[in-house]
C-alpha cells in the first residue's frame, strides 16, 4: 500500500513538473496603459524581450542615387512612387519584396505578364499603405520625428 502511495506521488510530481513547462517563469513587467478598469495592460517579460529586441533591428539602409531617369518615365503605371529615380524604385521594390513575400516573390503583388496591371488586389492595398505612410511621414512629422 505505502510502496502504491508513493508510486502515485512521483507520478503526480512529474506530471506536474511536465504540465509547468509551458508556463512563463517570472519576472513579468506588467504596466498599465489605459483607464483603470479597461483591461489595457502591456506585459513584458525582461527574459523574452531582450530576444525579440535584438530580432526586430532594422536592417541598415543601401544608398541609392537619386540621379537619373524618374521611375514613372520609365515604368508604366506607377502611380505612388514615380519620384523616385529608377534605382531607388527598384531597390524599394525589391524591399518589400523581401519584406513582405520573400517566397511568391513579385507575383504576390503583381501581374507577373503584365506589371502594370491593377488587377491584383495586393497591388492596391500595398500602394494604399505606401499613401498612408507617406501621408503619416510628411504631415506627423512631430510624431514619426525621424523614424519615418
Amino acid at each position: 500500500m505505502k510502496a502504491g502511495l508513493n508510486k502515485l506521488l512521483i507520478t503526480l510530481g512529474l506530471a506536474s513538473a511536465v504540465l509547468l513547462t509551458g508556463c512563463e517563469r517570472p519576472p513579468i513587467d506588467a504596466k498599465q496603459t489605459g483607464f483603470r478598469g479597461t483591461a489595457m495592460v502591456e506585459i513584458n517579460n525582461p527574459r523574452t524581450q531582450e530576444k525579440l529586441a535584438a530580432e526586430n533591428i532594422a536592417p541598415p539602409g543601401v544608398p541609392v542615387p537619386a540621379d537619373g531617369p524618374k521611375a514613372s518615365a520609365v515604368y508604366k503605371n506607377v502611380k505612388v512612387l514615380g519620384n523616385l529615380s529608377e534605382a531607388q524604385f527598384t531597390t524599394f521594390m525589391v524591399a518589400m519584396t523581401s519584406w513582405i513575400a520573400p517566397k511568391e516573390g513579385c507575383g504576390y503583388c503583381h501581374n507577373v505578364q503584365n506589371f502594370a496591371d491593377d488587377s491584383v488586389y495586393t497591388k492596391n492595398v500595398a500602394r494604399k499603405m505606401i499613401q498612408m505612410t507617406q501621408a503619416i511621414n510628411s504631415n506627423w512629422n512631430a510624431h514619426v520625428k525621424d523614424t519615418g
